[in-house]
């Protein structure tokens, strides 16, 4: 029994095969705490009991707000135990219990990058979990996140105490060095994560079979499907972030401080915020959040849609009205809003192509005048009734056309989705032989309530109050520069001055003439070059920076 004047146990919360977890009252510093109490029969288990001592270790030396924290370990009259930090709230197994069910998209955000944070800080100090899944994660009311039970941590720099050949961790977030035998690394805990990612957004497993073993097989050997082929409203962006997280090969997997950098990118990307206080709304009323969700979703793609409507970039608008109608539960209004869109498409095609063929007409008027005497035959004219290729939308079919399907917007190479890729802004890719109406977009009047949107959005448009601002109608003389950089995520230096991080999220509006340009980052050596601004062009620089020597080699 443990000592009674210091705990009092109030009653059982789970049960496992090496421990029992009680709610209980600490008598001394008068506050809830959760008792880890390991079964007295394997008191007598050497493994168990230096497993059991090394996740105090191993917790104790963690001091993160989404790792749960451990107050006391113990041994009173053959009763081993664990002091930890109480959660109120539920654990996320509880939430995806059921069939196909999913998290809501900025809500899983939030897990996330909650999840990411308090992982990158136990790999800082080479803590390596080996068992992230849903049990293991808790919620609290307040939407904060904490990762638990490290029972069968690896703390790098130790010896294992586990068994050769023995398995440690859940089948079905098993990594798959995990399920051939091979030593675990923190990119071990990158693929759970992974597996728990598709889990939450898919509303299945990736990987599924009759017994443990056919799962496990299942990880070394199979690819699974894509998340929007059983989840249409994902974020675009989020599945290739799981893809990469699901990769066989440890090395090219991203580690935790990376998928935490690239989800907070997509977000920025896309506009949108990290906030806790969305998982405490879910779990508050999780059928009524889901609808206002979904609502913000697709207001905020309209809206977008909107604005680059009016700045002359009707591809880009077209894809914002498909993910708008993807989320949006009546999608009457943006079809007609899209339709209209494309009448006004397919009559600036037919112009074009008049223009056109009047020009080629009047080059054949020439040469014949020139050779009349040898050319006699009478010339006929077809006429010329062009339509936009597969880009129709009928009453009796949803948004968007078989081109625009929003489950794989970011696959079609026509409408590609430059969100897609983390880091980079919301703006489309040019389709060979595409050229947009004017060198530089035209100025709109959206409005007060979306005067301001239209300024960050654009940064061609300028901020004409800002202190670093372009008013529209600046010279001609100056060009633009985006600059590209594998790694990505460098540091941009332009004359001395910093200019962001590669990949630059929008156009660099410059003057014409050479300038100098630096590259910085961290593993890599500095990058010296120039390049050259052409007036009312755009200058675009793919840059590869070398490996620093005293840095170790990384994926």
């Amino acid at each position: 029994m443990l000592n009674p004047e210091r705990y009092t146990i109030l009653e059982e919360i789970a049960s496992g095969s090496t421990a029992t977890v009680y709610l209980a009252q600490d008598n001394v510093l008068r506050r809830k705490v959760a008792l880890k109490k390991l079964h007295p029969h394997l008191h007598n288990h050497a493994d168990m009991v230096k497993r059991f001592a090394k996740e105090a270790v191993a917790i104790a030396a963690l001091s993160h707000e989404n790792i749960i924290k451990v107050f006391e370990y113990g041994n009173q009259e053959r009763n081993l135990f664990l002091a930890m930090e109480y959660i109120d709230g539920v654990n996320l197994d509880t939430l995806l219990k059921g069939e196909a069910v999913t998290l809501p998209n900025l809500a899983s955000l939030s897990l996330f990058q909650q999840l990411l944070q308090g992982l990158a800080s136990a790999h800082d100090r080479g803590i390596y979990h080996r068992d992230i899944k849903p049990s293991n994660v808790l919620l609290d009311k307040k939407g904060c996140v904490r990762i638990a039970d490290f029972g069968i941590a690896f703390l790098s720099g130790e010896t294992s105490i586990t068994r050769t050949g023995s398995f440690l961790g859940t089948p079905g977030y098993s990594a798959p060095e995990q399920a051939d035998g091979r030593e675990a690394t923190d990119r071990t805990d990158i693929f759970s994560m992974g597996i728990l990612f598709y889990r939450c957004l898919a509303g299945r497993l990736p990987f599924e079979g009759d017994t443990p073993h056919s799962v496990l097989r299942a990880i070394m050997e199979r690819t699974p499907a894509k998340p929007t082929s059983l989840n249409r409203k994902i974020l675009p962006g989020l599945p290739e972030l799981i893809e990469s997280m699901l990769a066989k090969d440890p090395q090219a997997r991203p580690n935790a401080r990376e998928c935490l950098a690239e989800l907070e990118a997509l977000a920025r990307g896309l506009g949108f915020l990290f906030e806790p206080r969305r998982l405490a709304a879910f779990l508050a009323d999780a059928a009524i959040y889901r609808e206002k969700e979904e609502r913000e979703i697709s207001d905020h793609f309209l809206d977008h849609a909107r604005l680059v409507r009016g700045h002359a970039k009707p591809r880009e608008a077209l894809k914002g009205y498909a993910l708008a109608e993807t989320f949006c539960a009546e999608p009457e209004k943006i079809r007609l809003e899209a339709e209209d869109l494309l009448k006004k498409l397919r009559l600036r095609f037919r112009k074009k192509i008049l223009v056109g063929g009047l020009a080629c007409l009047a080059v054949l008027a020439g040469v014949a005048g020139q050779w009349g005497h040898r050319t006699q035959a009478p010339i006929t004219i077809f006429p010329v009734t062009p339509e936009l290729p597969n880009q129709s939308f009928a009453p009796s079919r949803s948004l968007p056309t078989a081109d625009l399907s929003p489950a794989t917007v970011g696959t079609v190479s026509q409408f590609k989705f430059a969100a897609n890729q983390p880091g980079r802004s919301f703006n489309p890719e040019r389709k060979p032989g595409y050229r947009k109406p004017d060198s530089q977009p035209r100025p709109i009047q959206p409005g007060p309530d979306l005067e301001h949107a239209a300024v960050e959005n654009n940064p061609q448009v300028g901020n004409p109050g800002g202190p670093e601002g372009t008013k529209v109608g600046k010279p001609s003389s100056q060009g633009y520069l985006i600059v590209k950089s594998n790694p990505p995520f460098a540091k941009l230096f332009v004359e001395g001055k910093e200019a962001g991080t590669t990949p630059t999220k929008s156009p660099i509006q410059m003057e014409d003439g050479v300038h100098e340009l630096i590259l910085v980052r961290e593993g890599c050596r500095p990058l010296h070059s120039t390049f050259k601004i052409v007036p009312s062009e755009t200058t675009s620089l793919r840059l590869i920076l070398e490996k620093s020597e005293s840095e170790p080699d990384r994926p």
